[in-house]
């Protein structure tokens, strides 16, 4: 077989390179027929065939939207019981714990003290209506009473407010009880950390976290070079390492608009079913895109080759003479074995697949 050095002795332009047999005339180059060379070229026909631009990257699985949740912990106290535990499916507003808390207490204390005023305000009202009526009092007293129930009940409203956030039941609360701590979604208990009179810090991290997996968004990182073949609702796979011969059908849900200035990606969320649970919430994953198959001039990428300035194949223009084309390149398959042609190649030429090399200057 012809050595690297062989090939690098060939002549300069306008020379016969009797070595090889190789005339080169500015990017045409002929091949002697009697030249070794001959047996290492093959040739293919360029036609379009259908085409599938391919390439991975990676990504992160996480929870959908709203469909993760780390339960806060709303103030100091202790918690009295526990009503859950790690893998238990929990629906909205049910309890999870019961805290109890000095600072809660306060809030309790303070909406029966604006009730309490409400009604007092309200009574005084009443009163200095009957007194106004028969004319007692005049009628800036009586405004300013008016005033006074106006200022109450929005008192009891703000109070009523706060606990209600809470989801305490009016009709229940007491000075003393505590206060239960309500799931904020439906979904499975994925961490609990509870115990029963453990003193807890509304700064603390989350004792609780609920999530709902049974569908997962993966976010991927896809370069500037591919995001063009990357669409809204395009079809994708996801590989994880435990199960890597079985993909999970994913669908690409929104391209992102910004480019990361330091990976020069796009961030690019992927929507699939996960009902197996293969996929968890922060898994390091691998992203299969595939664009539609599309007519495309394609050839191997054996056939390429990169100038100084430009990317180039070698067309057959006749039996022993070859000429240096320039090409447009396009994208490539998963393993980069094949290249579309976006420009530079007309169907039915025939474009050198192996052996180029030998013809290079």
């Amino acid at each position: 077989m012809l050595s690297a050095a062989a090939v690098l002795s060939c002549g300069n332009n306008g020379e016969y390179t009797e070595q090889q047999q190789l005339f080169f005339s500015g990017d045409t180059v002929r091949v002697d027929s009697s030249s070794p060379i001959l047996k290492y070229l093959k040739t293919s026909e360029v036609t379009p065939v259908p085409f599938s631009s391919e390439f991975r990257t990676v990504g992160t699985a996480r929870a959908e939207n709203g469909a993760y949740a780390e339960v806060v912990i709303p103030f100091d106290g202790r918690i009295t019981r526990s009503f859950v535990r790690i893998g238990q499916k929990v629906r909205a507003g049910q309890a999870l714990f019961e805290l109890y808390s000095p600072e809660f207490n306060e809030l309790v204390k303070e909406y029966f003290q604006a009730q309490r005023t409400a009604d007092k305000v309200k009574a005084d009202y009443r009163r200095k209506q009957s007194l106004y009526e028969n004319e007692v009092i005049s009628k800036r007293e009586l405004e300013e009473s008016f005033a006074e129930t106006e200022i109450a009940d929005r008192d009891l409203e703000s109070a009523e407010a706060t606990l209600r956030i809470y989801n305490v039941d009016f009709s229940k609360a007491k000075v003393g009880q505590p206060v239960s701590i309500l799931a904020p979604i439906s979904g499975e208990v994925v961490s609990a950390d509870l115990t029963v009179g453990q003193y807890v810090k509304a700064d603390d991290e989350s004792p609780v976290t609920i999530a709902d997996l049974g569908s997962m968004w993966v976010t991927a990182l896809v370069k500037e070079h591919y995001i063009g073949s990357v669409t809204n609702d395009a079809e994708a796979e996801i590989f994880i390492e435990s199960t890597p011969d079985f993909p999970i059908k994913a669908n690409v849900l929104n391209v992102g608009n910004v480019v990361d200035e330091e990976t020069r990606a796009v961030q690019v969320i992927l929507s699939c079913d996960n009902a197996d649970r293969r996929l968890k919430h922060g898994m390091y994953v691998s992203v299969h895109f595939m664009s539609e198959p599309q007519n495309m001039v394609v050839v191997p990428s054996s056939a390429i080759f990169q100038g100084e300035q430009f990317n180039y194949v070698f067309v057959q223009l006749s039996d022993d003479t070859y000429i240096k084309r320039r090409v447009v390149l396009g994208s490539s398959n998963d393993d980069k074995s094949l290249i579309s042609i976006n420009s530079g190649l007309d169907t039915g030429e025939n474009v050198i697949t192996e052996g180029g090399i030998f013809l290079s200057e």
